[in-house]
């Protein structure tokens, strides 16, 4: 029951009644007025104080449809006045729709609404029947005070500090309990402070797994956006949809939150905004890229690009400049990832602080080549990958570069510069302590002597790394080249000839097998604080590019 406070309508007001309508208005304050006034304040008013303040209101008031001041609102629900007839009003039958009976209806009501329940449970986010106590008590109603919502704002701080106790205790569904009270009381201060409520919630929802809170507060953040879209008598507050944006993306609502960030993007740019655009762009290129959807992040990546160039901003435009080689190096388009990856590789060489960037650029620019059937300039870049990081003891992407060349050689077909790489690897992992990339060495070694019909030389390979695999106790490796050096020692099977006379199968022409190089030895390197020394490496035999390929 809302305020006791009675509003008469329908009623002429006393400056425009006529004297025949004098009588009847008289008859009506008398007898309707009085006894409704009786029957509102009995429960919560003494009987003659609330006779007293009947009649005098009734007497003071100049006109009929007055508004007279509420009274607080009583804890219980006064029990409705009986007509003349003893009759309830609410169990009268509508003579429109005939008679019901009662003792059957009832029940079966009661069991649907329980059903319903059941089914559809309220909404812990929508205000509960009961008013909170935390809302201040209001004897008219009115707009709460600055200090009255103050008042509200720090017992709602309280409120989130005992959910995240609870949380912390491991006490998730009591957490939740009262994180959600804070929040149906979040929204008596307004959406500006319930968006950020319900995102921070929202995540923590997304964190524990707690799929219906998440599809709860999701509704809710919707309902809001709708409602503010929809208000056409004021201007679109895009501060606040900017908010639901980021609630979104916190609870990972991907289509949500790209639906509205592009909105956003076509308000801002219509106004135009630089600054607010350079914004939204950024939020959802990283959407973007937390959701892998890497082609439409380098599509922002690519706005943003050209805004920063616009503003002759540097240091932002190589930032953007590394996010796109990023994504588009993710993203498997390597055409593109090689246009951005050479502007990256001006702007290192020209920076000595990004010197030591230039490595693992060179990998990545090989890879690309490589991608679009261009072997010669990836071997290229590999052999500049490794010179750099040898120079610059990063013996890791050193490594990693010999790996990328050894297996572009392997690939190729091409197994003697495979093993000349290879060898030159061991060296390379002997100083970085890297034991478990030389047993990966030795093994591709021995394939390459295996391939090449030199048996002594594979079993040697694989003695080497048993050794190594021993020494690790890496068991299942073990295993894997003791295997290796059985298959390999065993002489191959004769063939026996056809016992009916039959002629024996054609056997395959077998390819030539080049004689091996002679390797020499190379020479041991010391690392060194300030030089380094570098292990002689014979000239890779040049790669002439496919006739068939541009870039």
């Amino acid at each position: 029951m809302e305020n006791i406070g009675l509003r008469v309508s329908n009623l002429p007001a006393a400056d425009e009644v006529t004297p025949g309508q004098m009588c009847p208005l008289a008859d009506t304050r008398r007898r309707g007025l009085w006894w409704k006034w009786v029957g509102a304040i009995a429960p919560f008013t003494p009987r003659c104080s609330g006779l007293l303040i009947g009649t005098a209101l009734l007497l003071s008031a100049p006109s009929a449809i007055a508004q007279i001041i509420p009274f607080p609102v009583p804890t219980a629900e006064p029990s409705p006045i009986s007509p003349a007839d003893g009759t309830s009003g609410s169990g009268a039958a509508d003579p429109s729709t005939g008679s019901v009976d009662s003792s059957n209806s009832g029940d079966s009501g009661d069991q649907t609404d329980e059903q319903a329940l059941e089914e559809f449970p309220p909404s812990p986010l929508e205000p509960t029947a009961e008013p909170d106590p935390l809302l201040p008590q209001l004897i008219v109603e009115r707009p709460y005070s600055p200090l009255e919502r103050l008042a509200l704002r720090q017992a709602l701080e309280d409120l989130q500090r005992q959910g995240e106790v609870l949380y912390q205790a491991k006490q998730t569904n009591a957490a939740f309990e009262i994180w959600y009270r804070e929040l149906r009381l979040r929204r008596v201060l307004g959406v500006e402070e319930e968006v950020p409520a319900l995102a921070r919630l929202g995540q923590i929802a997304w964190q524990e797994n707690r799929g219906d809170d998440v599809r709860i507060i999701t509704e809710r953040l919707q309902a809001i956006e709708l409602e503010v879209q929809l208000d056409v008598l004021q201007p679109v507050n895009f501060e606040l949809l900017f908010s639901v944006a980021q609630a979104y993306q916190s609870m990972r609502v991907y289509t949500s939150a790209v639906t509205l960030y592009t909105q956003l993007l076509a308000q801002v740019r219509s106004q135009p905004d630089v600054a607010t655009e350079q914004i939204v762009l950024t939020a959802l290129a990283d959407l973007h890229v937390a959701w892998f959807n890497f082609t439409d992040a380098a599509i922002a990546y690519e706005d943003l690009l050209k805004i920063v160039r616009a503003a002759n901003d540097p240091i932002a435009e190589l930032n953007y400049l590394q996010q796109l080689a990023y994504v588009y190096q993710k993203g498997d388009q390597p055409v593109q990832a090689i246009a951005i990856q050479q502007q990256l590789l001006e702007r290192y060489q020209l920076d000595p602080l990004a010197l030591s960037r230039i490595p693992l650029l060179k990998i990545e620019l090989g890879d690309n080549y490589r991608a679009i059937d261009r072997p010669d300039i990836a071997v290229a870049s590999y052999q500049d990958a490794f010179t750099l990081a040898q120079s610059q003891q990063q013996y890791g992407f050193a490594s990693e570069s010999l790996y990328r060349l050894a297996d572009l050689y392997t690939t190729l077909n091409r197994p003697l510069d495979a093993f000349t790489v290879y060898q030159l690897l061991l060296t390379v992992n002997q100083q970085s302590y890297d034991v478990i990339g030389n047993m990966n060495v030795y093994d591709q070694i021995g394939q390459i002597h295996r391939t090449t019909g030199q048996p002594d030389l594979a079993i040697a390979a694989f003695q080497q790394a048993l050794q190594l695999a021993q020494q690790l106790s890496y068991g299942a490796k073990a295993t894997y080249f003791a295997e290796q050096i059985q298959q390999v020692s065993q002489p191959p099977a004769e063939i026996q000839p056809p016992a009916d006379g039959q002629p024996l199968p054609e056997t395959p022409p077998q390819p030539e097998i080049q004689p091996q190089p002679e390797i020499r030895p190379l020479p041991e390197i010391q690392p060194s604080p300030e030089i380094q020394i570098q292990p002689e490496i014979r000239p890779l035999p040049e790669i002439q590019p496919s006739p068939n390929t541009q870039i």
